[in-house]
């Protein structure tokens, strides 16, 4: 269970990273890079960026410059450069979930395959199947995990819903048209749902 939250953890730091570094090859502010959501336990600005551990490890967020009147903003570069920011966090997932499969199976469509019959068992609640069929298979436990928790953060993240990647990519050739209050609300309101919605899954997965 601890490996299992780590590789959560380690699976978030991952994708923010993504956002983190495409943002800074293209020369657009990072203000705050957070492992985990809500009040800040602790942080430490360096290299213009305030570093911070929050108190809900449910997530994490590269919190990037998208003030319309500052020029180094997401917001004021050319639309392919804000896809690739957008999907740079989705990209690395990706490829660690890829690494893995090729460590295991040779074969990233193999691999893919079984991440899905995985996330088939987990969705309906089937958890006696999962370990016969990870042994069946002779799959090592460690690296499934860690393909299966990157591979499901990036699909789950590509969802064309506010406050997440995909939503983002159809909000910004928009957000010009949007009030700041509105932006700010719509972003805002979705975030609260999102984190009612992964307490709603937890608690489907392993409570009832």
């Amino acid at each position: 269970m601890i490996y299992y939250v780590l590789i959560i953890i380690l699976s978030i730091i991952l994708h923010e990273m993504g956002h983190l570094v495409a943002s800074l090859l293209f020369k657009v502010k990072v203000k705050a890079f957070s492992i985990g959501f809500g009040k800040i336990l602790w942080h430490k600005e360096w290299k213009g960026i305030d570093w911070r551990i929050s108190l809900i490890p449910l997530g994490g967020y590269c919190d990037i410059e998208e003030s319309i009147d500052k020029e180094n903003s997401l917001i004021n570069i050319a639309y392919w450069k804000q896809v690739i920011i957008l999907l740079a966090g989705v990209s690395l997932n990706f490829l660690i979930a890829c690494i893995c499969y090729l460590i295991q199976f040779s074969s990233i469509t193999k691999g893919i395959i079984v991440d899905l019959f995985i996330l088939k068992y987990i969705f309906l609640r089937d958890y006696t199947s999962i370990a016969p069929f990870i042994n069946d298979l002779n799959l090592n436990f460690y690296l499934i995990q860690l393909s299966f928790l990157n591979l499901f953060v990036a699909i789950t993240n590509l969802i064309p819903f506010p406050s997440l990647d995909g939503g983002y990519l159809w909000i910004f050739p928009l957000r010009r048209k949007m009030s700041e209050k509105f932006y700010k609300r719509l972003i805002g309101i979705s975030f609260y749902l999102l984190m009612i919605g992964q307490v709603v899954l937890i608690y489907y997965w392993w409570f009832l």
